[in-house]
């Protein structure tokens, strides 16, 4: 029989290499394909936050165009001792855990959800210990309900007591085979605010941190921008490369979230936000749509929302001066990539020195569609809000930039990338 301290051995050996308190964990770039009629069914099982209003196209559709996309970000994570693998999407808001249990197979309607999934067996951990409060959720096209139990945590060979999590006995998936995720591991700094979970445990980080598992409260994010890139999160420390070039570092600032229940509620809750002054199109002196008016908005980033939020008039100025063959109804369009080489930058300045300039190749989404081949998503979208002060920076922003979280200092750090 082999004992605890081997399986713990056996635990660090099988995940990805770290040095001390510090972390560097791969992470997969995976595109969800969905039809219309999926998107109908992503509402149903996996949860709609609202209703756009009336005049204003739900950001996630377009009236010419069937087809649209999603992009997860995933990693590998293990719970228990000895330790039970499972895939899980990095995600910058969330920060309720959930695994599949074994217990999904024993109802067979739930079973052709799970069975493709990997799944948790409470018996065979020695380090398991049971809640039993009653939990439901719902997640990237998954609806879930079970009970929290507790358990050691792996995390590219960090480890993480008394991790909560819920065990699902019940699995419902939008997604035809088994979904392409088991779990999330939250890196919330704060507790989102989400009508989709009761679980309301702590998020991974938020355990990381208060249990002193990394050397410095900070990590940093390298997102990949295409499905057969590589990414990376890194855990305690940031790679000098980045801290040696020039990085645009600004504060975090406290933000209250509307008091109803949104999409946009969410995403400001996780704890990421900035000042941003202005969104811009990069023009010559005298010509530069979007920023005739200098505004301060308040930007959430987040890697859960696909593409770049925009209030209501901002995003007209923006979208309608792209190029001259696109306008309003062209929202979220996927275009043929060529079209990179005719789209100008976007300038996103923070304040004085403190500017990250996209271009078309940063701000486009790559998407490869089995029907179409390679396309190039536009990202400019509107989430529904009661004052026009709110951009959210989502994945499109993000995977043109490398980011830096200091929870210590409070600020993050942006260095546009190069290719």
């Amino acid at each position: 029989m082999i004992s605890n301290e081997v399986y713990l051995v056996l635990f660090f050996a099988l995940l990805p290499v770290c040095s001390g308190a510090t972390a560097t964990i791969p992470i997969k770039r995976t595109t969800i394909r969905f039809k219309f009629d999926d998107w109908q069914l992503y509402n149903e099982y996996a949860g709609a936050f609202q209703q756009p209003e009336a005049g204003h196209q739900h950001p996630l559709s377009r009236h010419d165009q069937s087809t649209f996309y999603h992009i997860l970000y995933t990693t590998s994570i293990a719970i228990g001792n000895p330790p039970q693998p499972f895939t899980a999407s990095i995600d910058l808001s969330w920060s309720d855990m959930f695994v599949p249990s074994v217990e999904c197979l024993q109802d067979p309607v739930t079973a052709q959800y799970c069975r493709g999934q990997n799944k948790y067996n409470s018996s065979l951990s020695t380090t398991y210990h049971p809640s039993k409060t009653v939990t439901e959720l719902m997640y990237e096209g998954l609806s879930t309900s079970g009970y929290l139990s507790q358990d050691v945590l792996g995390v590219g060979g960090l480890v993480i007591l008394d991790q909560q999590f819920e065990e699902a006995t019940f699995w419902r998936s939008m997604y035809l085979n088994a979904a392409p995720l088991d779990s999330a591991l939250g890196l919330a700094r704060l507790q989102s605010r989400t009508p989709a979970s009761n679980a309301s445990t702590k998020s991974a980080l938020r355990n990381m941190l208060d249990q002193k598992v990394l050397s410095r409260p900070v990590f940093s994010l390298r997102l990949p921008r295409r499905d057969d890139e590589s990414g990376e999160l890194a855990l305690g420390y940031s790679p000098l490369e980045v801290l040696a070039q020039s990085a645009v570092t600004l504060p975090l600032i406290e933000a209250t979230p509307p008091k109803e229940l949104s999409q946009l509620s969410y995403y400001i809750s996780s704890g990421y936000t900035v000042a941003l002054e202005s969104v811009t199109i990069q023009s010559s002196p005298g010509n530069n749509p979007g920023g005739r008016k200098p505004s301060t908005y308040k930007a959430v980033f987040t890697n859960s929302f696909d593409y770049i939020s925009l209030p209501g008039t901002l995003l007209t100025e923006i979208q309608t001066n792209l190029h001259p063959n696109l306008g309003m109804d062209d929202q979220l369009a996927d275009l043929d990539c060529s079209m990179r080489d005719d789209l100008p930058n976007i300038v996103f300045s923070f304040g004085k020195n403190a500017v990250i300039v996209l271009t078309p190749w940063d701000y486009l989404t790559e998407v490869r569609d089995v029907e179409k081949g390679m396309r190039c998503v536009l990202p400019f979208a509107y989430l529904q809000q009661a004052d026009d002060e709110w951009v959210v920076l989502g994945s499109a922003f993000m995977e043109g930039v490398y980011s830096v979280f200091d929870l210590e200092k409070g600020e993050v750090s942006l260095l546009m990338l190069k290719e």
